[in-house]
């Protein structure tokens, strides 16, 4: 486990889960720390290509640790959500060039003290209130052992019973099984001329059904091609490519029944996506907490490229209203 400082309580473990460099450790205990390519950074992905020199930094904020992308070229994506800046949760899986990472806060165990003679004294005597009682002895049953020795030859004839009840029944049902199998017996000449008939003309059907509805053509292979596309990033979340692959697939083969559904459902998507960050935006003004104020809104303008739209202008707005305000607060 590489270590960037002492350890402290609590503390910041970032795991590589997947890239060149899969199975590093990195324990933070720092205000910020920056990671990238370059070999200055703190946590240097030298081995991913993918990510810039300078990539990412982590800070801690009052309101907990934010991710901030610095690269102009490569993206950063938070648990497959793009996003310029996002505050971290335990859990989150962070996405450079071609390494995940994944955060945990750690809280080190504390240890139980350990128990005074005072304690151990009163243990004693709380265990005193409730001493073992024993079963009161009958003369009429014989006594006490007398009686369990009863209800254990009972407990075993009744078990005896039910093992002799469950036997029968599963040979029963064995031989009813073996009794309803049938042979069967060996296909004459006409029996087997008719089946192969059956199947050639079942093939022939099935081919002639792909053909009328276009399915051979090449342009229905390339839209089948963007459909898997779309769908793969419509199951991580990105619904903002997800709708563009739908959309490249529709434009190949209109009657793509599964694109025009999956892209139904991934526009849906979106918004549901966009109206989150908007709810969760104007609850941080109200709280007065402006950096993941701008986190939320930012989210929202990346979501709705067109600048034009009512939704994008208030996300815009917003965001402004919290740069200014954290400005004003530093």
């Amino acid at each position: 486990m590489n270590s960037l400082a002492p350890a402290a309580t609590p503390s910041i473990l970032l795991t590589v889960s997947a890239g060149p460099h899969k199975g590093a450790q990195y324990k933070i205990n720092s205000q910020q720390i920056y990671i990238g390519r370059s070999t200055e950074n703190d946590i240097s992905l030298e081995k991913d290509s993918r990510c810039s020199r300078k990539h990412i930094t982590i800070f801690f904020s009052p309101q907990g640790p934010i991710v901030q992308n610095l690269s102009e070229q490569n993206k950063l994506m938070v648990n497959g959500h793009e996003a310029l800046e996002a505050p971290l949760m335990p859990g989150d899986v962070i996405q450079i060039g071609s390494t995940e990472i994944s955060y945990t806060l750690q809280v080190p165990a504390v240890p139980s003290a350990p128990i005074t003679q005072d304690q151990y004294l009163t243990s004693k005597e709380q265990a005193s209130v409730a001493p073992y009682q024993e079963a009161p002895y009958s003369p009429s049953s014989g006594g006490i052992h007398s009686s369990h020795s009863k209800r254990t030859a009972d407990s075993k004839k009744n078990f005896y019973i039910i093992v002799g009840i469950v036997g029968a029944l599963f040979l029963f049902l064995m031989m009813s099984d073996v009794k309803s199998k049938k042979d069967p017996g060996i296909l004459t000449d006409e029996e087997l001329s008719h089946r192969i008939e059956d199947t050639v003309s079942e093939t022939i059907k099935k081919r002639n059904e792909l053909k009328k509805s276009g399915k051979t053509q090449d342009s229905y292979k390339i839209a089948q091609e963007s459909y898997v596309a779309g769908f793969r990033d419509y199951e991580r979340g990105n619904y903002g490519s997800a709708i563009e692959s739908f959309q490249a697939c529709l434009s190949l083969f209109p009657s793509h029944n599964l694109c025009n559904r999956y892209l139904r459902l991934a526009l849906r998507k979106k918004q549901e996506l966009i109206q989150f960050y908007m709810v969760q935006g104007r609850k941080f003004i109200e709280a007065n907490q402006f950096q993941p104020c701008l986190t939320s809104f930012r989210n929202v303008m990346l979501l709705s490229p067109i600048k034009t739209s009512s939704i994008y202008k208030e996300a815009r707005a917003n965001y402004e209203h919290c740069r200014v305000h954290l400005e004003d607060r530093y």
